[in-house]
């Protein structure tokens, strides 16, 4: 127990018992029994430090196996007994079959599987739990164990010291050495507790899963010998040969076809993936032209509204220049009566500046100065068709659909009712507000809110082409 103080892993209790080991007195008892787990822990650690071990045992219905085959007998003893002890914690009416019981239940020494199965024998027959041991001799198999199995099954012996054992564990003196050994193939002295608590003893035959039931029955009955089996057996051989040619012409068949559809999987994988990649390609480059047209719709924001600002400053010059030339003679007035001065006479000054030239005739020509403001508008070409959203939009247009005023959900339901895509939910209501707001900046629209009418005069500035 001390080796595993503060130890996580079999590599920390491994290096535990080394470092005790070396402390202990040559010879001692102590050291002994150090030297055998060390040794142990050589043998195994590096095997279960190589092995993928699964954390839960999961059985199914009928017969289930553990292969271990190929794996070191120590790492097999703690393995089985995992096991066993596993089914007496969680599960209930079990069987377990240990194989070679001379090896995992030793008589003379311990094993991890001789405590786990002690405490099935002991425990699992109330919960329905029990061990089946298999082995070619009695001798080397622990004797606690043997002493509290109640059901055995004898088979042929050839080794007078295992006749002889086998003769006096069956009660009665019925059975003597020599018929052990003259035991057939397939018969063994069936040995149990009988329902007063006497033991049975009977002769039995086990029937081969190849072999017919009723012929099994004649052989346990004597009326067939065992030789006759023979027969059977070969006829099994050659049907599971013939089954095992169609199996093996099948399984090369369906490698092949499997083989095949590796490779159309093959083949289509790499068409999805060069479709997917043309796909990526052609998603980038519509990004890129989405990136370039948002880009000149700013642009084109940008100098409208440079253009609209403008125009706007031009009208409120020309307004005022315009009240200028109204308000001139007023302001001249209030000029002269301010400055003490009479108010200007125009036709005495004409006469005053005739009598100057000598001349009786006058005119008199005045000229005012009036500010011309030009507008220079610059035509931008914009083309379009009913195959993109912007052309469908100059159609509803031309054809009058916004010469009243319209709502946003107006031209949604347009859109739709035309074909040209859903429009739906809140994403369809802002792409629509943005293709108007678009027509707003070349001057088509007016958007106030969510209502959209035409600029009068401008339907004349959409021509129509048919193709």
């Amino acid at each position: 127990m001390r080796a595993t103080r503060g130890a996580k892993t079999l590599d920390d209790v491994h290096a535990n018992v080394k470092a005790a080991l070396a402390k202990q007195r040559e010879g001692s008892f102590v050291q002994k029994i150090l030297t055998e787990l060390e040794q142990y822990f050589a043998e195994v650690v590096p095997v279960i430090r190589e092995i993928k071990f699964s954390t839960k045992l999961e059985l199914g219905d009928g017969l289930n196996m553990i292969d271990l085959e190929g794996v070191q007998q120590g790492t097999q003893a703690l393995v089985i007994a995992s096991c066993v002890d596993y089914i007496m914690e969680n599960l209930r009416d079990t069987i377990v079959v240990i194989p070679e019981a001379w090896q995992f239940i030793p008589e003379e020494r311990g094993s991890p599987v001789k405590l786990a199965v002690e405490n099935m024998i002991r425990q699992g027959a109330k919960i329905g739990n029990y061990v089946w041991l298999d082995s070619q001799q009695l001798t080397g198999v622990d004797m606690d164990i043997l002493r509290n199995v109640d059901l055995w099954l004898f088979g042929r012996q050839t080794l007078d010291l295992e006749k002889d054992r086998v003769a006096h564990a069956i009660p009665g003196r019925i059975v003597r050495a020599d018929m052990v050994h003259q035991l057939k193939v397939g018969h063994f002295y069936l040995s149990h507790y009988a329902a007063k608590g006497e033991r049975d003893v009977r002769l039995v035959y086990v029937r081969p899963e190849w072999l017919p039931e009723d012929i099994a029955i004649a052989i346990a009955q004597g009326r067939m010998s065992t030789e006759a089996t023979k027969r059977y057996k070969d006829e099994i051989d050659k049907a599971r040969e013939a089954d095992d040619m169609v199996y093996k012409e099948e399984l090369e068949q369906a490698t092949e076809k499997i083989g095949k559809l590796n490779e159309a999987l093959a083949d289509a994988g790499s068409q999805m993936r060069e479709l997917a990649r043309a796909k990526n390609d052609e998603i980038d480059r519509l990004k890129k032209e989405l990136e370039r047209a948002t880009k000149a719709e700013t642009n084109l924001r940008a100098g409208w509204d440079r253009t609209g600002k403008e125009l706007d400053k031009a009208r409120d010059d020309l307004r005022a220049a315009k009240a200028v030339v109204r308000e001139a003679p007023e302001i001249a007035e209030r000029a002269i009566e301010s400055m003490g001065l009479e108010p200007l006479n125009m036709d005495k000054l004409a006469r005053d500046v005739a009598a100057l030239l000598g001349s009786k005739e006058y005119h008199l020509n005045v000229e005012v100065g009036v500010p011309q403001l030009n507008l220079r508008e610059r035509v931008v070409e914009v083309n379009a068709s009913t195959e993109d959203n912007t052309g469908r939009f100059a159609l509803l247009v031309a054809e009058g659909f916004l010469d009243s005023a319209r709502t946003i959900p107006d031209l949604q339901k347009e859109f739709r009712q035309r074909g040209w895509g859903s429009w739906s939910g809140g994403a369809g209501k802002m792409n629509m507000l943005n293709l108007a707001i678009k027509f707003a900046t070349w001057g088509f629209t007016r958007v106030d809110g969510e209502t959209v009418v035409l600029v009068p005069g401008s339907k004349k500035r959409i021509i129509k082409e048919s193709r």
